[in-house]
């Protein structure tokens, strides 16, 4: 009997130490390699690249990779200077970067977050609109996803009020 309930026991830690499968919205179980749409296949590719968001527009020079997720090292809202206040205004314990973008041609512009955060897109510092808001594909590990339509140039993408020191973040041009 004692061999029997420590089998169990020993089996039961065993099993609580495999993760459980990730879960879609509906309940359903997460396959091993979500299949995302071909605009936002880069989001499952190793990340392109770190080290391009900054804590101040005057820093922000190397612009994000599109089409690629880069994971962004986030700075305190209070330490950031925002290039324009924030639509919504972050919270005090919040986290926030700014980051160029450079647009080649006219197009849609969809930014993808892999956590929640607010998104501000600017242009010479005026605020770009958005045209669409929606949530990445189930099981993608996309949280967030805003479209802009944009014309050639550069482009500050300010995040803020995200709750991690990092987040994933993609942006992807479609005509």
């Amino acid at each position: 009997m004692r061999k029997l309930i420590g089998f169990a026991l020993t089996a039961g830690l065993a099993a609580a130490m495999v993760p459980a499968p990730a879960l879609a919205d509906d309940g359903a179980e997460c396959p091993a390699e979500p299949v995302l749409p071909a605009p936002l296949g880069g989001w499952t590719a190793e990340t392109g690249g770190e080290g391009v968001a900054a804590a101040d527009p005057a820093d922000a020079s190397v612009p994000l990779a599109l089409g690629r997720r880069v994971r962004l090292a986030l700075f305190p809202n209070e330490t950031i200077t925002f290039a324009a206040a924030p639509e919504k205004v972050p919270g005090q314990n919040g986290m926030g970067a700014v980051v160029a973008i450079d647009v080649a041609k006219a197009g849609k512009l969809t930014v993808a977050l892999g956590q929640g955060a607010w998104i501000d897109l600017l242009r010479e510092a005026a605020a770009v609109p958005s045209t669409g808001h929606g949530h990445g594909p189930a099981c993608s590990g996309i949280r967030k996803m805003v479209d802009f339509a944009v014309v050639p140039g550069r482009y500050l993408l300010q995040v803020s009020g995200a709750s991690g020191e990092e987040i994933d973040v993609m942006a992807v041009l479609r005509d």
